[in-house]
């Protein structure tokens, strides 16, 4: 181990002189990243702070670039090491682009001053976790997932050579994760910065990592590379995973790469599929494997980004001159998805050295020499706002990692240096768009390659709220300030009839009110207003934020209770549970002379639950109407954000 850049020998650590772990020995070198992974308790959050020295070692020493640890001062070591733990960092008033410069305070002096120098450094840590866009946001009014990279933004700036981090992606969901975890990939690559961090995810530990410390209750039990940790049933003897409940892990490939199963959903046993992404990186990579060195596949192996090994079969191989092509049928399991059954057709040509590639190609720094296009079938970029620029074609981030991953594999297996042009089409793609929401967001031509985690679960929801961001990130994009959200047509078409608001700017959020406000803030804006029907926005007032009646219903009960607030009888309240429409509900309330005063009160308990929710991070307002009795009410400051949409458009 003596020719590793951090190492340690012997190190014990503990509290107070009492060991907890005892004679650990491992190691790692420049751009590399460890892991520690375990269960809760067993002590990874301990080892973490012991290096950062922020617990004294009980025993044994660490060594970084051959010196002891000990024998570094303070200012040596912080502009050595780099810590990202998981204590929440206020930065009350500060910007994004001020808390990543704190980082450059190892070499400012006493006074904190940066010098042109120290600025450059900011930016260029900005660009490489791709944050630039919020260097002028309040720090408070980011998401979690874009705070995470803003304190790797911070830590890169110390201009360090290792970096540790504690569970780094806790609390993000999977896009977060792996936005995160791409950019920790890349700048460890780009740095060779060593890396040390606990995490949880098991099949991201298992992608990202090049070693692997098993933690037990005993202490170290394993160190070695992901292959060697996860073969066999290691990790579920780790986590104490047995029986039945070890049946259920491998049916969600927990701790084996099998393939996918089942998901119960409301009570039924369904059939989970695969994404247009892993339909494409198995068609890619199949391409490849023909194309490089003959090899005709009927099925292809793919590594999905949820850790699951999927066997996608092969419907037709053709060769070419210099040009391979693999079909694949999309097999969506029993999720009512647009694209199931149709067929991915993906291309991969073998360029000249001097030819040219469009330069609306995608292409990755970790892959030298492959290029990806979209062809017929696939959407193209109309609008700013989405994750392609304009003139790219709609392929997503996760699945152009896919392709380029299964593509480089094979490359790199059969020792292939030439350049490559990888190419996605759907020849019923354009059909198949006019049933998405690609026209809405500016994505013409064709359909677009999804999916965050190669498998697509049954009836997901997920996609719709991707969508309603995807809407909210273009308008951010066009400088719009101010949101109008409807749940759907009925929303749409009062706006439209009585409000007379242009429509333009406006975004269907379905039932998911709640994930939408939530959206709203984390992209900055200062305005919202939601304008809606009350069969749907009367469960507001129970603090319902998803209105789906698979979530909760209670629309009679709600109107009962606030019937009953205002001088109803519990004769009145139940005939109002009884009823089966608001409408009906609304006809009781104004033949007893209670529905001005019910509405108000109803509107009075939406605006308490809407503010707990917003905080005071913007400002806004609920409009609700009736299909028959029109405008019924509006939280208090639904007028004044409406006069401002006016006055806006």
């Amino acid at each position: 181990m003596a020719d590793y850049y951090f190492r340690t020998q012997k190190m014990t650590v503990g509290y107070q002189n009492i060991p907890l772990i005892s004679d650990m020995d491992f190691g790692l070198n420049k751009g590399e990243i460890l892991t520690l992974i375990g269960p809760n308790g067993a002590g990874k959050s301990t080892i973490l702070k012991s290096i950062a020295r922020q617990l004294s070692l009980v025993a044994g020493t660490a060594f970084l670039d051959g010196k002891e640890l000990a024998g570094y001062s303070g200012a040596e070591l912080s502009q050595r090491m780099a810590v990202v733990f998981t204590d929440k960092v206020h930065g009350e008033l500060m910007t994004c682009e001020d808390v990543v410069a704190t980082g450059r305070y190892p070499y400012t002096g006493h006074f904190g001053l940066l010098s042109e120098e120290d600025r450059q450094v900011v930016k260029e840590a900005m660009e490489l976790v791709h944050i630039s866009e919020l260097k002028d946001r309040q720090f408070g009014q980011v998401s979690d997932g874009q705070r995470q990279r803003i304190m790797l933004a911070r830590a890169i700036c110390q201009e360090p050579e290792i970096i540790l981090l504690d569970e780094p992606t806790s609390y993000l969901d999977i896009r977060y994760q792996l936005e995160f975890l791409k950019a920790l990939q890349e700048m460890t690559a780009q740095k060779k910065l060593s890396v040390i961090m606990s995490l949880h995810e098991l099949d991201l530990a298992q992608k990202i990592s090049d070693k692997v410390l098993c933690i037990g209750e005993g202490g170290v039990e394993r160190f070695g590379t992901p292959e060697e940790i996860f073969a066999g049933d290691y990790v579920c003897n780790l986590f104490h995973v047995e029986g039945k409940l070890l049946d259920y892990a491998n049916s969600l490939g927990y701790f084996t790469a099998g393939e996918v199963q089942y998901r119960m959903k409301n009570q039924k046993q369904l059939r989970c599929g695969i994404t247009t992404g892993t339909c494409a990186a198995a068609a890619a990579k199949g391409a490849a494997a023909l194309l490089i060195a003959g090899v005709s596949q009927e099925g292809v192996k793919i590594h999905t980004p949820k850790g699951v090994t999927v066997t996608v079969p092969v419907k037709i191989s053709e060769s070419f001159c210099d040009r391979c092509e693999c079909i694949v049928i999309k097999d969506s399991g029993d999720d009512p998805d647009v694209t199931n059954h149709a067929e991915i057709y993906v291309s991969v040509e073998k360029l000249s050295d001097d030819a040219e590639v469009s330069q609306s190609a995608f292409a990755d720094q970790e892959y030298p020499g492959l290029w990806l296009d979209g062809g017929e079938g696939i959407g193209r970029i109309t609008r700013q706002g989405l994750e392609q620029q304009i003139g790219q074609a709609a392929i997503n981030t996760v699945p152009r990692q896919m392709i380029f991953e299964a593509v480089g594999e094979i490359c790199k297996a059969y020792e292939y240096r030439g350049k490559l042009l990888i190419t996605v089409r759907i020849p019923e793609g354009r059909k198949l768009a006019e049933r998405t929401f690609n026209p809405v967001l500016g994505i013409e031509g064709g359909i677009s390659v999804l999916g965050t985690s190669g498998i697509l679960e049954p009836m997901s929801e997920k996609a719709i709220v991707d969508t309603i961001e995807a809407q909210i990130r273009q308008l951010k994009a066009q400088g719009v300030k101010s949101l109008l959200i409807t749940p759907g047509n009925y929303g749409q078409g009062y706006v439209s009839n009585y409000l007379k608001l242009n429509l333009c700017q406006s975004i269907k959020c379905s039932n998911y009110i709640g994930e939408t406000l939530d959206l709203a803030i984390s992209y900055g804006m200062e305005d919202f207003l939601l304008v809606g029907n009350i069969g749907k926005l009367v469960k507001l007032a129970a603090g319902i934020m998803n209105t789906h009646s698979k979530t909760a219903d209670g629309r009679g009960e709600i109107m009962a209770v606030h019937a009953v607030l205002q001088g109803g009888t519990g004769e009145m309240a139940r005939e109002l549970m009884n009823c089966i429409t608001t409408e009906e509900m609304l006809g009781k309330l104004e033949m007893w002379g209670l529905k001005d005063a019910v509405m108000e009160s109803l509107c009075d308990k939406i605006q308490e639950h809407m503010s707990r929710r917003a905080g005071n991070r913007l400002r806004f307002g609920v409009i609700l109407f009736s299909e028959k009795y029109g405008f019924l009410g509006q939280t208090q400051d639904a007028q004044a954000v409406l006069e401002a949409m006016k006055e806006a458009i």
